[in-house]
This record gives structure tokens, sequence and C-alpha cells, in this order.
């Protein structure tokens, strides 16, 4: 009975894994497709009009589902404190990322909010059961090398111009990206066990996730671009994507399945997004594929694996002791 239930766990956690990593995939397919969309509109207009079209299209199932859960009382006390919090992280994320950006380089942005894949096994403890252990830290730091390659950072981006450059408020902006990331990773992991709902709190944490856009949308003095480029196929080719597919459908499967493996697994598979959004460049819009991605996406695997790659030379060595007897 054991034997079967460990079995089971670990087909269950392999689904997971699966959906985690078509997940990243998917995701790495919006970097081209929203750099294209941003040459006909502006970028904050773009992020409002996802959010807003992903709530849209969901809302018409997701309030009848939560309007019959209320009635029959099957709908979770925590379910609307929960959505909202993810909300409000996924608004944090976005505000500081987009700041950051303003005042330093965009790879060494993207460098520092990669550190999540280190903070995530060290703040762990916090949210979770789980321990800190040589394999969790040896596994971060791998995959943190390996990120040094995606992000082709020079040494002179890394310590700036000046000394007074090193941690500035662009730096300080990434680090608060990179815990919230890590954070908004371990509090999927802690408090959507108990939920089933899970298509209905996706479309809520979407609904959270509106207003940090909308406000700047207004604040900025946004407005609808020529509608002849606003319907061109440049603009709604990425917009329904960004919105159906990386937003609505991509939300539900990640509150669904990335409890069902470690934060830490999760936060090394999503660390392949930069990988994937340069092969997808390549292919639709043929930007060079540079040897540092290779090596960075090859590293970042070797981290996620070598659990998988350490049990299969138990198993062997075990294996080859019972022969010998």
């Amino acid at each position: 009975m054991k034997t079967i239930a460990v079995e089971t766990n670990n087909k269950v956690e392999y689904q997971a894994i699966f959906f985690l990593v078509l997940m990243t995939i998917t995701w790495g397919l919006t970097f081209p497709l929203i750099n294209w969309a941003i040459d006909k509109i502006p970028a904050v207009s773009f992020v409002f009009f996802r959010f807003s079209l992903a709530a849209l299209v969901m809302s018409p199932i997701a309030i009848i589902g939560i309007r019959q859960k209320i009635k029959n009382g099957s709908l979770p006390r925590s379910f609307f404190k929960h959505s909202m919090m993810m909300g409000i992280f996924d608004c944090i994320v976005f505000l500081t990322q987009t700041m950051a950006m303003e005042y330093t380089s965009s790879a060494k942005c993207a460098f520092i909010t990669a550190s999540y894949v280190v903070i995530v096994p060290f703040m762990a403890p916090l949210f979770t059961k789980d321990k800190i252990t040589w394999m969790h830290v040896i596994r971060a730091l791998i995959a943190f090398v390996g990120m040094i390659y995606l992000c082709e950072l020079t040494m002179e981006e890394f310590y700036g111009t000046s000394k007074d450059s090193f941690l500035g408020t662009g730096e300080i902006l990434s680090l608060i990206c990179a815990f919230t990331v890590a954070i908004t990773i371990l509090y999927i992991q802690r408090n959507t066990k108990h939920i089933d709902n899970y298509f209905e709190f996706s479309f809520m944490q979407i609904v959270f996730t509106i207003p940090l856009p909308m406000i700047l949308f207004f604040a900025k003095g946004a407005s609808l671009p020529p509608m002849d480029d606003f319907l061109s196929k440049q603009v709604l080719l990425p917009l329904f994507y960004c919105a159906l597919i990386a937003t609505a459908l991509l939300l539900y499967l990640q509150v669904r399945f990335q409890r069902k493996t470690s934060a830490q697994n999760a936060a090394l598979i999503y660390c392949l997004e930069p990988a994937f959004a340069t092969i997808f460049s390549y292919f639709i819009f043929q930007e060079e594929i540079k040897e540092s991605t290779f090596k960075g996406g090859a590293i970042i695997l070797v981290a996620l694996l070598l659990p998988l790659f350490l049990n299969i030379l138990s198993l062997r060595q075990r294996n080859e002791k019972i022969g010998n007897h």
C-alpha cells in the first residue's frame, strides 16, 4: 500500500511539473509578442487591456460559479482574502519591475529579479513545512549561475559607472520585485491547498490585479491608439494571446498545479522563461540566439533535474549491492 501511495504521489508531481513547464513555455512567447504590440500601443495601455479582457471573458462563468457556491455554502471563507492577496502581489511585481527599468538596465533588472530562485528556499520555512537542506542551497546557486548567463549581465552593468550606482533606486525596486515573486510562489504553496474553485479563484485574482494598471492608464493620460493601429493584427493577436492564454488559462493552471510540487521546483522551472522567450524571438522575428542562452538554460535544467539524477544513481548503486549479494 505504501508503494502504491508513493507511486501515486510521484505521478501527481510529474503531472504538475509537466504543466508548469508548459506554462513557462507559454509565458515565454509573451515577450516577443508584447514587444511587437507596444510598437503600436503604449505598454501601460496593453497591460490594462490585457487584464481587463481576461476578466471580461472569464466573468460570465466565474460570477455564476461564485454565486452558486456562496448560496450552497461551499465557498471557503478565505477565498476572497487569498485571491485579493495574489492580485496585490501581481500588482507589486508589475509596478516594481516596470519602474526599475526606468532607473537601471533591463539586464540588471532581470538578473536581480531572478534572485527569487535563491530567496525561495530560505523563505520557505516561513510559509511551508519545508526545511532548508544543502540540496536546496546547491540547486538554487546552480540556477542562479544559469540566470547570469541568460541575462547576459556584464560586470560594468552590475557595478555601474560609479560607486553610488551599485545599489540605486532601480536595484532596490528589482530586489522588492524578487522578494515579491518569491512570496507569491510560497503563498500559492501554502494557501491554495484547500481551494478547489480554481477558475473562480484565478478570475478574482485577475480582478484584484486590474486597479494598478487602470490607475497608471488614466494617470499617464493614456488613451486608445488610432483605431487602425488598435485593430491591427500586430495589437489584437498579442492582446488576445496574452489575455486569454497567458493570463486567464495560465493563472488557472498555476493555482491548480503549482501546489502539487515543491516551491523550489516551481521557482527553478519559471527561471527557464527567458530561454523560451529567446527561442520564440528567433523563430518569429529571426532574432539571434546567443550561446549564453543555451548555456544558461542547460545549467538551470541541471539544477532542476539534479534530484532525479541522484535518485537514479542511488537506485543503481542499491541494485548493484543487491546483485552482489
